[in-house]
């Protein structure tokens, strides 16, 4: 699993029971619980690292995980955009060619400068649709097609740049304060049958003052 190092332990893999997507709901049950050390809210991550959701509800020896695509799902996100890959016509400043008579070496060609990328913040939640829509976007923001959703870390319920899923389509409405986006996610979430918990981050549970 490509983790920052130092920062997220993950645990063992663990196994998936059951799922319930009847109705409103999208979890899948987890064959561990609190007597193995869980709490509601650990965050669980699929075999490639991405995000699969949050421990929902907890019992001694199962638990319940809400998936990404729930509903009830609401992840503080980011769209990391580079200035260049848009079309940006930034380039390093020429440099004078010098005179061949006086110097042997040829002149160094301009090249581009690769612009730092600018996190484009949103809020990915789950839908009736089983999708991911990424909301409140700033109306002036730059995303494409194909650029990749992570977490922000914002709010503290999750570790900040864990992956959630690529840029599917982009809603642009001409003269609404936010666009929307939607997310494929990074993973099948209804062909899961391991996955693990961070047991070392412990989410923040914020609530309103």
């Amino acid at each position: 699993v490509d983790l920052p190092p130092g920062r997220h332990t993950p645990a063992p893999w663990v196994n998936v029971i059951a799922e319930d997507t009847a109705g409103f709901k999208r979890m899948i049950a987890i064959d561990v619980g609190q007597d193995d050390g869980l709490d509601e809210g650990m965050v669980v991550l699929s075999r490639n690292g991405s995000l699969v959701g949050t421990i929902s509800l907890i019992y001694a020896d199962f638990a319940w995980v809400r998936l990404i695509t729930d509903p009830e799902s609401t992840v503080n996100a980011q769209v990391n955009v580079t200035v260049q890959s848009r079309g940006s016509d930034v380039v390093t400043p020429a440099t004078p060619t010098p005179d061949a008579a006086s110097s042997p070496t040829p002149a160094p060609t301009p090249q581009p400068t690769l612009a730092p990328t600018e996190p484009v913040r949103a809020l990915a939640k789950g839908d009736l649709r089983r999708r991911i829509l990424l909301d409140l976007l700033p109306s002036d923001a730059i995303v494409a097609r194909g650029d990749l959703a992570v977490t922000s870390g914002h709010g503290g319920n999750y570790p900040r740049g864990l992956l959630i899923g690529t840029i599917e389509d982009v809603d642009d409405r001409p003269q609404a304060p936010f666009k929307t986006a939607t997310i494929e996610p990074a993973v099948d979430l209804f062909g899961l049958d391991t996955v693990l918990v961070l047991l070392s981050f412990k989410p923040a549970r914020l609530t309103s003052p």
